[in-house]
């Protein structure tokens, strides 16, 4: 008997063999394909909420900014009120001082 028919045996086994490690090969790497694809889809969606809520935190910090910058405001013209009413208020003293003064002045 020759050996042509059994190495041909042989051989298709062996390519048989690997052709089912091709297949399985290419498989697993779709399926890897699949999983990178769905991570980056994830990894997309992510981006853009985290991009959404800087944008919204932004947002927020500017409004409070200009909040606390209109509070600011307001507490600069309160202590310029009260300034101006403590001024008022040594102006009475010193004048009702003058008043009592130019009174005791005049008693014998």
């Amino acid at each position: 008997m020759s050996p042509l028919p059994t190495l041909l045996t042989e051989i298709e086994g062996r390519t048989t063999a690997l052709k089912t490690a091709a297949d399985n090969l290419v498989g697993w790497l779709q399926g890897v394909k699949a999983d990178f694809e769905q991570i980056a889809s994830d990894l997309e969606a992510r981006r853009r909420a985290a991009g959404e809520q800087a944008s919204l935190l932004r947002n927020q910090t500017a409004q409070s900014q200009s909040e606390l910058a209109h509070v600011e405001q307001k507490v600069r013209e309160a202590y310029r009120e009260l300034e101006r009413v403590q001024r008022e208020i040594r102006q009475e003293k010193e004048s009702f001082r003058k008043t009592l003064d130019a009174i005791n002045a005049g008693r014998p």
